[in-house]
């Protein structure tokens, strides 16, 4: 499954094979990993069936999306894919605020470890995709390790969302960019409990930390369990897309 993000612009919006349900969880910003909760009043077959898009993307809107930071060019690319959607599958949303498990991120006793990224560093590193080089924020293989370079720590709990398949809000209060690069594997138990999806592959690597002790011990963070109000996308409408 490719869809185009933040380090991608060209000009064609193109996805072969998807569900609807993958498209409207990229357009929405609801990671893969997260709970079917997130999305609600979907009728079965936007999760079975399959569809290829393509779209073309005017020279001028692809020229104004270069110039954009990476954060806002996946608002820019959430909307577009939006009106996509509301295109090709006529769909019609609205959002609704329920109480849902989450994991809040704080800053660990003992204070952030985290080091911020060298100003001249950051106007010479391109940015990149998920692949961990150059800007960006990269998961290298299930396990990690994670590789940041340049990255905000919002940028951080979304990716942890995805992992974990919960909401991460975060709450640290550091507005730097950090460089880091995050050494743990996956814990069996935490592994099967993870909501709302299969359980993440179990590492045979013993000597790596789990997820959330990596994080209190190399980047001073931690993760705490509780609820609050998420964000949820209340499905009104949606029909299959014609042939053209």
């Amino acid at each position: 499954m490719t869809i185009p993000g933040p380090a991608v612009v060209t000009d064609t919006f193109s996805v072969k094979n998807l569900t609807p349900i993958m498209l409207i969880r990229s357009a929405y910003g609801i990671p893969m990993g997260a709970a079917d909760n997130r999305i609600a009043g979907a009728p079965g077959w936007i999760s079975s069936e399959k569809f290829d898009v393509e779209a073309k993307i005017a020279g001028d809107v692809v020229e104004e999306l270069k110039k954009l930071s990476p954060q806002e060019r996946t608002l820019a690319q959430q909307q577009m894919l939006q009106a996509i959607l509301a295109d090709r599958f006529k769909l019609v949303i609205h959002r609704e605020n329920k109480d849902m498990p989450l994991y809040t991120l704080v800053v660990a006793k003992g204070g952030s470890k985290l080091k911020e990224s060298k100003p001249q560093d950051s106007a010479q590193v391109p940015t990149s995709g998920r692949g961990g080089r150059g800007r960006g924020l990269g998961l290298m293989g299930d396990g990690g390790p994670i590789v940041a370079q340049v990255v905000a720590v919002p940028d951080l709990a979304r990716l942890l969302s995805t992992i974990l398949g919960r909401p991460v809000l975060d709450k640290t209060g550091l507005a730097g960019k950090y460089d880091f690069t995050l050494q743990w594997a996956p814990d069996e138990a935490e592994s099967l409990n993870t909501p709302g999806g299969a359980p993440s592959p179990v590492s045979a690597d013993t000597n790596r930390p789990s997820l959330f002790t990596a994080l209190q011990e190399q980047l001073g963070l931690k993760l705490e369990s509780g609820k609050g109000p998420i964000e949820v996308i209340v499905i009104d409408h949606i029909e299959r897309p014609s042939g053209n």
